[in-house]
Protein backbone atom coordinates (compact mmCIF):
# COMPACT_ATOMS: atom_id res chain seq x y z
CA UNK A 1 0.00 0.00 0.00
CA UNK A 2 2.82 2.44 0.90
CA UNK A 3 4.58 1.58 -2.35
CA UNK A 4 1.45 2.22 -4.43
CA UNK A 5 0.84 5.57 -2.73
CA UNK A 6 4.41 6.63 -3.45
CA UNK A 7 4.53 5.61 -7.10
CA UNK A 8 1.21 7.26 -7.90
CA UNK A 9 2.62 10.68 -7.07
CA UNK A 10 4.21 12.18 -10.20
CA UNK A 11 6.37 14.55 -8.14
CA UNK A 12 8.73 11.75 -7.17
CA UNK A 13 9.18 10.56 -10.74
CA UNK A 14 10.09 14.14 -11.64
CA UNK A 15 12.90 13.86 -9.14
CA UNK A 16 14.14 10.69 -10.82
CA UNK A 17 13.19 8.55 -7.81
CA UNK A 18 11.90 5.05 -8.49
CA UNK A 19 10.78 2.45 -5.96
CA UNK A 20 11.38 -1.02 -7.34
CA UNK A 21 11.76 -4.45 -5.81
CA UNK A 22 14.65 -5.06 -8.22
CA UNK A 23 16.27 -1.75 -7.30
CA UNK A 24 19.69 -3.41 -7.12
CA UNK A 25 19.34 -4.52 -10.76
CA UNK A 26 17.80 -1.33 -12.09
CA UNK A 27 20.61 0.86 -10.81
CA UNK A 28 24.19 0.72 -12.02
CA UNK A 29 25.94 1.26 -8.68
CA UNK A 30 25.08 0.97 -5.02
CA UNK A 31 26.10 3.91 -2.89
CA UNK A 32 28.32 1.60 -0.86
CA UNK A 33 30.29 0.85 -4.03
CA UNK A 34 30.83 4.55 -4.65
CA UNK A 35 32.09 5.01 -1.09
CA UNK A 36 34.84 2.41 -1.44
CA UNK A 37 35.64 2.04 -5.15
CA UNK A 38 37.47 4.99 -6.69
CA UNK A 39 37.15 3.61 -10.21
CA UNK A 40 33.36 3.36 -10.03
CA UNK A 41 32.92 6.82 -8.55
CA UNK A 42 35.28 8.26 -11.15
CA UNK A 43 33.26 6.53 -13.87
CA UNK A 44 30.02 8.09 -12.56
CA UNK A 45 31.59 11.55 -12.50
CA UNK A 46 33.02 11.07 -15.99
CA UNK A 47 29.59 10.06 -17.27
CA UNK A 48 28.08 13.15 -15.73
CA UNK A 49 30.81 15.38 -17.12
CA UNK A 50 30.14 14.11 -20.64
CA UNK A 51 26.37 14.29 -20.31
CA UNK A 52 26.40 17.84 -19.01
CA UNK A 53 29.23 18.92 -21.35
CA UNK A 54 31.15 20.27 -18.38
CA UNK A 55 34.62 21.70 -18.98
CA UNK A 56 36.40 20.96 -15.72
CA UNK A 57 36.16 18.67 -12.71
CA UNK A 58 35.28 21.36 -10.15
CA UNK A 59 32.12 22.22 -12.08
CA UNK A 60 31.36 18.50 -12.33
CA UNK A 61 31.62 18.07 -8.56
CA UNK A 62 29.44 21.07 -7.82
CA UNK A 63 26.82 20.05 -10.36
CA UNK A 64 26.83 16.56 -8.85
CA UNK A 65 25.90 18.08 -5.49
CA UNK A 66 23.15 20.19 -7.05
CA UNK A 67 21.69 17.20 -8.89
CA UNK A 68 21.98 14.95 -5.87
CA UNK A 69 19.94 17.42 -3.88
CA UNK A 70 16.85 16.39 -5.85
CA UNK A 71 16.79 13.11 -3.95
CA UNK A 72 16.64 15.05 -0.68
CA UNK A 73 13.84 17.19 -2.11
CA UNK A 74 11.98 14.01 -3.06
CA UNK A 75 12.25 12.75 0.50
CA UNK A 76 11.02 16.12 1.76
CA UNK A 77 8.07 16.10 -0.64
CA UNK A 78 7.15 12.58 0.35
CA UNK A 79 6.94 13.63 3.99
CA UNK A 80 4.63 16.52 3.15
CA UNK A 81 2.47 14.96 0.43
CA UNK A 82 2.22 11.39 1.66
CA UNK A 83 3.37 11.31 5.30
CA UNK A 84 6.04 8.79 4.31
CA UNK A 85 9.78 8.70 4.91
CA UNK A 86 12.59 6.94 3.03
CA UNK A 87 15.28 5.28 5.08
CA UNK A 88 18.17 6.39 2.84
CA UNK A 89 20.68 3.95 4.28
CA UNK A 90 23.29 3.52 1.52
CA UNK A 91 22.33 -0.12 1.10
CA UNK A 92 18.78 0.88 0.15
CA UNK A 93 19.65 3.01 -2.89
CA UNK A 94 21.27 2.37 -6.26
CA UNK A 95 21.92 5.09 -8.82
CA UNK A 96 22.14 5.28 -12.58
CA UNK A 97 23.12 8.16 -14.84
CA UNK A 98 21.26 9.03 -18.02
CA UNK A 99 22.99 10.00 -21.25
CA UNK A 100 22.26 13.63 -20.34
CA UNK A 101 24.16 13.24 -17.08
CA UNK A 102 21.16 13.35 -14.75
CA UNK A 103 20.90 10.95 -11.82
CA UNK A 104 18.21 8.31 -11.36
CA UNK A 105 17.65 6.81 -7.90
CA UNK A 106 16.36 3.24 -7.45
CA UNK A 107 15.12 2.56 -3.94
CA UNK A 108 14.34 -0.55 -1.93
CA UNK A 109 10.55 -0.70 -1.31
CA UNK A 110 11.23 -1.80 2.27
CA UNK A 111 12.86 1.58 2.87
CA UNK A 112 9.51 3.41 2.49
CA UNK A 113 8.14 3.95 6.00
CA UNK A 114 5.02 5.54 7.47
CA UNK A 115 5.79 8.57 9.61
CA UNK A 116 2.75 7.70 11.73
CA UNK A 117 4.48 4.51 12.85
CA UNK A 118 7.79 6.15 13.75
CA UNK A 119 8.64 7.74 17.07
CA UNK A 120 10.39 11.11 17.04
CA UNK A 121 13.63 9.38 18.04
CA UNK A 122 13.31 6.84 15.22
CA UNK A 123 12.68 9.60 12.67
CA UNK A 124 15.72 11.53 13.91
CA UNK A 125 17.92 8.45 13.60
CA UNK A 126 16.77 7.90 10.01
CA UNK A 127 17.49 11.54 9.16
CA UNK A 128 20.85 11.31 10.90
CA UNK A 129 21.67 8.20 8.87
CA UNK A 130 20.78 10.03 5.63
CA UNK A 131 23.19 12.83 6.45
CA UNK A 132 26.00 11.11 8.33
CA UNK A 133 26.20 7.75 6.55
CA UNK A 134 25.04 8.77 3.08
CA UNK A 135 25.40 12.42 2.04
CA UNK A 136 28.50 13.28 4.11
CA UNK A 137 30.83 10.48 2.99
CA UNK A 138 29.64 10.73 -0.61
CA UNK A 139 30.13 14.49 -0.85
CA UNK A 140 33.54 14.30 0.81
CA UNK A 141 34.69 11.74 -1.75
CA UNK A 142 33.21 13.68 -4.66
CA UNK A 143 34.86 16.85 -3.39
CA UNK A 144 38.26 15.17 -3.07
CA UNK A 145 38.00 13.65 -6.54
CA UNK A 146 36.82 16.81 -8.32
CA UNK A 147 38.63 19.52 -6.36
CA UNK A 148 35.28 20.95 -5.25
CA UNK A 149 34.35 21.75 -1.66
CA UNK A 150 32.04 19.44 0.27
CA UNK A 151 30.75 22.47 2.22
CA UNK A 152 29.54 24.02 -1.02
CA UNK A 153 27.73 20.81 -1.95
CA UNK A 154 26.02 20.68 1.44
CA UNK A 155 24.97 24.30 1.05
CA UNK A 156 23.35 23.59 -2.34
CA UNK A 157 21.26 20.82 -0.78
CA UNK A 158 20.09 22.99 2.09
CA UNK A 159 19.33 25.96 -0.13
CA UNK A 160 17.05 23.80 -2.27
CA UNK A 161 15.28 22.64 0.90
CA UNK A 162 14.67 26.29 1.89
CA UNK A 163 13.35 27.13 -1.56
CA UNK A 164 11.13 24.07 -1.68
CA UNK A 165 9.74 24.76 1.77
CA UNK A 166 8.52 28.18 0.62
CA UNK A 167 6.75 26.59 -2.34
CA UNK A 168 5.12 23.96 -0.14
CA UNK A 169 4.00 26.51 2.45
CA UNK A 170 2.35 28.57 -0.27
CA UNK A 171 0.59 25.47 -1.57
CA UNK A 172 -0.45 24.19 1.86
CA UNK A 173 -0.88 27.33 4.02
CA UNK A 174 -2.59 25.36 6.78
CA UNK A 175 0.47 23.15 7.18
CA UNK A 176 3.19 25.79 7.47
CA UNK A 177 4.33 24.69 10.92
CA UNK A 178 4.48 21.04 9.90
CA UNK A 179 6.43 21.83 6.73
CA UNK A 180 8.86 23.98 8.71
CA UNK A 181 9.39 21.15 11.21
CA UNK A 182 10.06 18.68 8.39
CA UNK A 183 12.56 21.08 6.80
CA UNK A 184 14.30 21.52 10.15
CA UNK A 185 14.58 17.76 10.57
CA UNK A 186 17.10 17.79 7.69
CA UNK A 187 19.24 20.62 9.04
CA UNK A 188 18.95 20.43 12.83
CA UNK A 189 21.96 19.97 15.10
CA UNK A 190 19.65 18.10 17.49
CA UNK A 191 19.09 14.87 15.54
CA UNK A 192 21.32 13.07 18.01
CA UNK A 193 23.09 14.37 21.10
CA UNK A 194 26.28 16.28 20.39
CA UNK A 195 25.81 16.24 16.60
CA UNK A 196 26.98 19.03 14.30
CA UNK A 197 24.87 18.87 11.16
CA UNK A 198 26.79 19.81 7.97
CA UNK A 199 23.48 20.78 6.34
CA UNK A 200 22.86 23.54 8.89
CA UNK A 201 22.97 26.84 6.96
CA UNK A 202 21.14 30.14 6.88
CA UNK A 203 20.48 32.20 3.74
CA UNK A 204 19.69 35.80 2.91
CA UNK A 205 16.07 36.17 1.84
CA UNK A 206 14.68 38.50 -0.84
CA UNK A 207 11.04 39.38 -1.39
CA UNK A 208 9.80 38.85 -4.93
CA UNK A 209 7.41 41.24 -6.70
CA UNK A 210 4.47 38.94 -5.89
CA UNK A 211 5.30 38.94 -2.19
CA UNK A 212 6.85 35.46 -2.15
CA UNK A 213 10.30 34.82 -0.71
CA UNK A 214 13.39 33.48 -2.42
CA UNK A 215 16.65 32.62 -0.70
CA UNK A 216 20.02 33.57 -2.16
CA UNK A 217 22.59 30.80 -2.35
CA UNK A 218 25.71 31.16 -0.21
CA UNK A 219 27.76 29.52 -2.96
CA UNK A 220 27.29 29.54 -6.72
CA UNK A 221 26.50 26.18 -8.33
CA UNK A 222 28.78 27.17 -11.27
CA UNK A 223 26.08 26.47 -13.84
CA UNK A 224 26.95 29.72 -15.63
CA UNK A 225 30.46 28.41 -16.34
CA UNK A 226 28.88 25.80 -18.61
CA UNK A 227 27.85 28.80 -20.71
CA UNK A 228 31.27 30.45 -21.09
CA UNK A 229 30.85 32.49 -17.92
CA UNK A 230 27.74 34.29 -19.14
CA UNK A 231 26.03 35.68 -16.02
CA UNK A 232 22.73 35.67 -17.90
CA UNK A 233 22.82 31.90 -17.38
CA UNK A 234 22.81 32.29 -13.58
CA UNK A 235 19.71 31.25 -11.70
CA UNK A 236 17.55 33.81 -9.89
CA UNK A 237 19.04 32.82 -6.54
CA UNK A 238 22.71 33.09 -7.58
CA UNK A 239 24.96 35.20 -5.32
CA UNK A 240 26.64 36.65 -8.42
CA UNK A 241 23.45 38.41 -9.50
CA UNK A 242 22.03 39.21 -6.06
CA UNK A 243 24.70 41.34 -4.41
Amino acid sequence: MLLRRFIQHATFKRYGMHIHRNYHKKGSYSLKELFYDDNKLRHVLTQQEKGLTVKNSTITGTMFGKQYSVMVLGIFDMMVYRNLLIDADPGNIYIKLTEQGTIRFYINPKAVLSLNKLTAAEKNLIMHRLIEQHITPLFIRVGDMTNSKAKHLYSLVTHNLFQRSEFLKARFPNQKDLIESYKNSFISHELVEGYTNPLHFTFRSVENANGSIRYIRNHCCLEYLRHDGDLAACCSTCPHTNK
